[in-house]
């Protein structure tokens, strides 16, 4: 109960700081909510006519870019501005397991990204177009579409992060965003796509590809994939044969990857990162008894003694974070053996 409560406490404070450095940042609410927002207005004003909606995909595909946006772009820059400094590698030595850090990251970021998306949605629905369309969604692959394009934009964006540099990470997963948005119909037509032959092929590549489809399958209720724009173009990129089982099983077997991927890179990280701060403590004191042992007066002696005070209280928290690491990771682990008792 104890160690429950404990996890509990630490979630909650986790939610706050991650709450802070969300809203505290101006490119987040800008890029995250503000943009996204007038995109969906915007195609919503003129991808629309008075007597039909040119592209039925609006709202869908707005909802699909902003999991892209929320739930990987900004999870980047998030993730990799705590990595450059240093703030993983205080929490992978802090009394809290690396469960708790990273479920905190993930839920706190599918929850944030839901009640973008519920905004979204209301906004949507200040349209007659797009009320008239709901009566015909097919709600249950939508849903599932739209969790496993957030679960699939987390995994590959962590796999990513803890492959790469900050800056390279943050660039692939921008890049990433941005060829979903241009490229699988959220802002390029797929009748025009459609007529690159060579460029269908190479996009089945992209593993977004999948989820973003079944959503805009689902979203008209065409799960056969056998729907014709208003121009008479069939979509033969993504017909999948037909078979809508196809685009979930390979969009699964990418996320198994992505996560297994993930897991194995996050383990190495903290090992390191524990490993890192114990190894740089025990060299810290090591050059001190060497400098103490060749001081050539009283005086130096003195001047030595006086700039060690100043890092000792620094020094002192770490190794006292890494103490309380290992009494509660030894905790942890027997109340764990006793369970399973």
């Amino acid at each position: 109960m104890k160690l429950r409560n404990r996890n509990i406490t630490a979630i909650l404070r986790m939610y706050v700081l991650l709450f802070k450095n969300y809203f505290s940042s101006a490119m987040n609410i800008t890029v995250g909510i503000i943009l996204t927002s007038i995109i969906l207005v915007t195609w919503l004003f003129f991808k629309t006519s008075e007597y039909a909606v040119i592209d039925p995909y609006i709202l869908a595909s707005c909802l699909a870019i902003n999991v892209l946006r929320n739930s990987q772009h900004i999870l980047s820059v998030t993730i990799t501005g705590w990595k450059t400094k240093k703030l993983f590698h205080n929490l992978s030595n802090a009394p809290i397991s690396r469960g708790v850090i990273f479920f905190s990251i993930l839920s706190f970021n599918y929850v944030l990204t839901f009640l973008i998306s519920l905004q979204l949605f209301g906004l949507g629905m200040l349209f007659s177009s797009q009320r008239e369309i709901l009566s015909g969604v097919n709600w249950g692959y939508f849903i599932l579409g739209y969790v496993m394009l957030t679960i699939m934009a987390t995994t590959l964006c962590m796999a990513i992060i803890f492959t790469c540099s900050a800056e390279l990470s943050n660039t692939i997963n921008c890049a990433s965003y941005f060829i979903c948005m241009y490229l699988l119909g959220l802002g390029i037509p797929w009748n025009q796509i459609a007529q690159i032959h060579f460029l269908n092929f190479i996009l089945y590549l992209i593993p977004h590809r999948y989820f973003i489809n079944i959503m805009q399958a689902a979203w008209i209720n065409d799960t056969k994939f056998t729907n014709f724009q208003g121009d008479g173009i069939i979509f033969k990129s993504i017909s999948y044969n037909g078979n809508i089982i196809i685009p979930i099983v390979v969009g699964i077997i990418f996320i198994v990857i992505f996560a297994i991927y993930s897991i194995i890179k996050i383990r190495i990280f903290t090992q390191l990162s524990h490993t890192v701060v114990s190894n740089n403590y025990q060299l810290t004191m090591r050059n001190n008894i060497y400098m103490i042992k060749n001081a050539q007066s009283y005086g130096e002696l003195k001047k030595i003694v006086d700039n060690l005070k100043l890092l000792n209280n620094e020094n002192d928290n770490n190794y006292q974070l890494i103490e309380k690491h290992k009494k509660f990771r030894n905790k942890r682990e027997k109340h764990e053996r006793k369970l399973r008792k």
